[in-house]
């Protein structure tokens, strides 16, 4: 290839700006393929919906492989229905309490602050879904973590987690009820939308988060490798619902 369309392809991703969702959409779709084709129990979630964008697309794999590989939920007894559940609070990000979060770089320069990242309402999620024909599977939890994952915890097991909501006390808020409920399936995939933010900082975002949680529920876990620009996504083997916090 010569340096001119070097130059030419170049360009083109970068007006097109859409090589980061591409490979964010793949991603989802192979999580809930493997999820449903693998006998994974449970359902899909979602943590931070804002533009409905990935929101849609778990939509649209849910509705192609929950019907594709029925058969093998079937055989290997899991008869309930899966969903797909989208949890936010529609009102952008929370204040940064903790400390963590103070000193995250993205919040510190005002990226990350209270009441960024505004996206669609509860409704308008809704309506977006049902346009596109996958409304029937989602359930939208409108509220802030800690106040609605709890109560779903309790009571479902989960096949896939798609983390997009940038802070680490908001990740810890996410996921912490799920292991403490023991809510994830063996070999469920956890999906970290901004991993690699704020500068890869081990210090900081979902990555710390994770970091701590596997280290208080003593998780056995797979590193399948980034993906997108900052994303990364983890394979679960098994975990300790109590925690050694």
């Amino acid at each position: 290839m010569r340096l001119d369309q070097v130059a030419q392809l170049v360009q083109s991703i970068i007006e097109k700006d859409e090589t980061e969702m591409v490979e964010i959409v793949k991603n989802l779709t192979k999580g809930v393929r493997h999820a449903v084709q693998n006998g994974v129990p449970g359902d899909i979630l979602e943590f931070g919906t804002m533009t409905g964008r990935t929101a849609v697309a778990l939509g649209y794999a849910c509705n192609h492989y929950f019907t594709k590989y029925k058969k093998n939920d079937v055989r290997h007894g899991l008869l309930e229905q899966r969903k797909l559940h989208l949890f936010d609070s529609f009102r952008g990000c929370p204040e940064a309490t903790d400390v963590i979060d103070a000193e995250n770089l993205h919040v510190k320069s005002g990226i990350w602050t209270e009441g960024t990242c505004v996206g669609l309402t509860a409704h308008q999620l809704a309506d977006v879904l049902n346009q596109n024909q996958v409304g029937h599977l989602a359930v939208i939890h409108d509220g802030w973590f800690s106040e609605t994952v709890s109560s779903y915890a309790q009571t479902n097991k989960v096949a896939l987690v798609h983390i997009d909501c940038d802070l680490y006390e908001s990740t810890i808020d996410a996921i912490t009820p799920l292991l403490e409920n023991g809510s994830i399936s063996v070999g469920a995939q956890i999906l970290f939308d901004d991993y690699d933010c704020s500068r890869a900082s081990r210090e900081h975002g979902e990555r710390r988060a994770w970091s701590d949680l596997a280290k208080r529920h003593t998780i056995l876990y797979e590193d399948l490798g980034a993906y997108a620009v900052s994303g990364r996504r983890f394979l679960i083997h098994d975990y300790s619902v109590e925690s050694n916090h």
